[in-house]
C-alpha cells in the first residue's frame, strides 16, 4: 500500500566554496543557477535562495494602491482593498501589533486580514531599501492563539519582515505569522520569532506555494514549524482523514526550527524542495509526517480503517528531494512516523545531508 524511497547522499564535511554576501554563513555554496544532481542550488528561478537583495520580483512603493506605515492605516486599507490591488508597508516603516483593538478578530486571534486576491507587500530585495516591517509587540498575547496575518484565497505576501516575540525553544507558544488562504503565495519575506509556525496551511488550504523566504527561530517546544501543512483539525474523528492541504516549498533559507517542515497527520500533502537548511535547522526531525506513529491520546484507534484508509494517516503524498542541509543536531532528516492516504508515497531522494551518525531517516 505504501512505501518510503530513500536516496540520499551523506557528507561529512561543511558544504564547500565562495562566499554570497546574501546567505548565511553556513549556506555559502558556488552560486548554481541550474539545479545540481544532489542538494540545492544557490538560485532558483533567477532569484537567490532566501530572497532579498537579488530576488528579482520585488514590489515597490510606486506600484501600490495602498501605502501604510501605522496599524490603523494598515487595517483600514486592508479592508478597503479589492483583488488585484497592493497594500505596501512603507519602506523603514515599523508596524507594531500591540492590542486586541487593532485586531479583525480578537477571538479567533487575527491580527491583520488580507482579502482575497489582494497583495501585501514590502520592498525586501530593493536596492537601498529597509523593509517594512511587521511585529507582535513584546509579551502581547503571549498565551493565546493568535496569527499575525490571514489570508483569503489568493492573497499574497511578499517583501516583508515579519517578527514575532516568541524566538526561543519555551513551552506554550502559540503565534503564528502567516495563516494561508487557498492558492496563497508567501514570498522574499523573513519570517522570525513565531513559536507555532511561521507559515500554516490548515485544512481544506491547497495550493500554496512558499518561496525565496528566510524563515528561522520558529521553535516551541511541542510545535515550532517553519511551514505546517496539517490537513486535521485538532479533534481527530473518522472525518478527519479526508480534508485536503497542500504547499511547494522551494528556495527557501531555513534555520532555528523544531522541524523545518512538519505534516498534522491526515491527508496533508507537501512538495519540499530546493531549500538551503541551517546548521541549526531543527531539534527534532528537519522534515516532518506525523501519522499513525504518533498516539492521538483518545479515540479513534491510531490503526482504525475506514473505507479501506487509515483514519490516522501520514500524509497523502510527500516529496523531498534537492535540498541541503548543514544540520547535524537533529535526530533524522525525515520523520515519517505512519503510513501515506492509499497507496500514495513519501518520497525522498537527492539531498545532500551533513550527517555525524544520526540516521537521515525514521519509519
Amino acid at each position: 500500500r505504501w512505501f518510503v524511497r530513500l536516496l540520499l547522499v551523506v557528507i561529512s564535511v561543511a558544504v564547500p566554496v565562495a562566499a554570497l554576501s546574501l546567505l548565511p554563513a553556513w549556506a555559502v555554496q558556488a552560486a548554481d543557477t541550474t539545479v545540481p544532481q544532489y542538494g540545492a542550488p544557490s538560485y532558483l528561478n533567477g532569484s537567490p535562495v532566501g530572497g532579498g537583495a537579488g530576488y528579482t520580483g520585488t514590489v515597490s512603493a510606486s506600484q501600490a494602491d495602498y501605502v501604510v506605515s501605522t496599524p490603523a492605516a494598515l487595517k483600514s486599507a486592508l479592508a478597503s482593498a479589492a483583488s488585484g490591488q497592493i497594500v505596501y508597508v512603507a519602506d523603514g516603516a515599523t508596524i507594531t501589533l500591540s492590542s486586541d483593538s487593532q485586531m479583525y478578530s480578537t477571538g479567533a486571534g487575527v491580527g491583520f486580514y488580507v482579502r482575497p486576491g489582494v497583495t501585501l507587500a514590502g520592498g525586501r530585495g530593493n536596492a537601498g531599501v529597509t523593509p517594512g516591517t511587521i511585529q507582535v509587540a513584546s509579551g502581547f498575547r503571549s498565551n493565546g492563539w493568535c496569527y499575525l496575518i490571514q489570508c483569503g484565497t489568493g492573497a499574497d505576501v511578499c517583501g516583508l519582515n515579519l517578527y514575532g516575540n516568541q524566538d526561543s525553544t519555551a513551552s506554550g507558544y502559540t503565534w503564528t505569522a502567516i495563516r494561508c488562504g487557498v492558492s496563497t503565495e508567501v514570498y522574499n519575506s523573513e519570517v522570525h520569532g513565531f513559536g507555532y509556525a511561521g507559515i500554516t496551511a490548515l485544512p481544506d488550504i491547497t495550493g500554496v506555494w512558499v518561496h525565496h523566504n528566510y524563515i528561522h527561530h520558529c521553535r516551541g517546544i511541542g510545535h515550532g514549524y517553519g511551514v505546517e501543512v496539517a490537513a486535521v483539525s485538532g479533534v481527530l474523528s473518522h472525518d478527519d482523514d479526508f480534508h485536503l492541504a497542500s504547499a511547494l516549498v522551494e528556495g527557501n533559507i531555513i534555520d532555528y526550527t523544531r522541524h523545518c517542515i512538519a505534516n498534522q497527520s491526515g491527508r496533508g500533502s507537501y512538495t519540499f524542495r530546493y531549500n538551503y537548511l541551517g546548521a541549526s535547522a531543527a531539534y527534532e526531525a528537519q522534515c516532518d509526517v506525523h501519522g499513525q506513529n504518533d498516539d492521538p491520546g483518545g479515540s479513534p484507534d491510531t490503526m482504525t480503517i475506514v473505507g479501506g484508509q487509515y483514519v490516522y494517516c501520514a500524509g497523502d503524498t510527500v516529496q523531498i528531494y534537492n535540498n541541503t542541509s548543514a544540520c547535524t543536531n537533529a535526530n533524522e532528516f525525515v520523520g515519517a512516523r505512519g503510513f501515506p492516504y492509499g497507496s500514495n508515497t513519501i518520497l525522498v531522494h537527492h539531498n545532500w545531508l551533513k550527517v555525524t551518525g544520526d540516521p537521515c531517516l525514521i519509519v
